[in-house]
């Protein structure tokens, strides 16, 4: 069984790459590729694969550009840390995926579910992962991207990109933006929690939900719990919870999936 691996984080893709080894010694991995371009120049000339595996998001872009040069001659596993509604869709169209971490349990089902449907991968399975990657071409559209807030009498549109946090200041959600500036906006932090790109943005605790590049300095606190110094400086104390502090360092290195 020849496999490709898709992948820019060093450290996840030798680990699937130990799984797979683990649960099939005889697969020979063929490659790991860290980037769009690389990938596309790779299968345009080595299209003799059983079996690949694809990193939705890459170094250089999203996976989906590699389809929009050449569509892969075998069948395609995408793993993710997030996007929920891409891993939905390929659900649906009897496409399998992986959540990151990758568990050894559901990676073996994915190998299982290959070797049932091996014989019978042809043209009309390559179209329906066509229709599903074109549906697929704009993600963010999920998230909200922009908060009309007021200040004073007139009214402000502020794009999520200048967001640096929200915090509940008694019980008004204000958001910060990066030059310093607050405004109140009219959402629960529970609402906002659903409506932000995970991606970017983390619940730290009841409090605060923080844009990653908000975060300026990240301790050690008592008890397993962290202490973040946000950027602007927040007038609250905010803390990361010892059950929270998990998730959070796996949001950091971009392995979980966060809702």
């Amino acid at each position: 069984m020849k496999v490709l691996i898709v992948e820019d984080e060093q450290i996840a893709a030798r680990t699937l790459q130990n799984l797979i080894l683990k649960l099939e010694p005889q697969a020979e991995i063929i490659d790991i590729i860290p980037t769009v371009k690389k990938t596309t120049e790779f299968l345009q000339s080595n299209p003799d694969l059983d079996l690949i595996f694809f990193d939705i998001h890459l170094a250089d872009g999203s996976v989906f550009k590699v389809f929009e040069e050449v569509i892969p001659q075998a069948p395609v596993v995408f793993t993710t840390a997030y996007d929920a509604y891409a891993v939905k869709a390929f659900e649906l169209n009897s496409l399998d995926y992986l959540l990151k971490p990758i568990r050894a349990d559901r990676l073996q089902q994915t190998l299982v579910r290959f070797k049932q449907q091996r014989e019978t991968f042809a043209a009309p399975v390559l179209h329906k992962l066509q229709s599903v990657l074109q549906g697929l071409q704009q993600p963010q559209e999920k998230y909200k991207s922009r908060f009309l807030v007021k200040a004073g009498s007139k009214l402000l549109p502020i794009e999520v990109e200048q967001v640096a946090y929200f915090y509940r200041d008694d019980e008004v959600v204000q958001l910060m933006t990066f030059e310093g500036k607050r405004y109140s906006v009219n959402y629960s932090l529970e609402e906002l929690d659903g409506t932000l790109n995970p991606t970017q943005f983390f619940r730290l605790n009841r409090q605060t939900i923080a844009n990653f590049h908000a975060l300026a300095e990240i301790h050690s606190y008592f008890k397993g719990k962290l202490k973040i110094e946000l950027k602007p400086a927040a007038t609250h104390e905010v803390i990361v919870s010892q059950e929270r502090a998990s998730d959070f360092k796996e949001w950091l290195e971009g392995e979980r999936q966060t809702l």
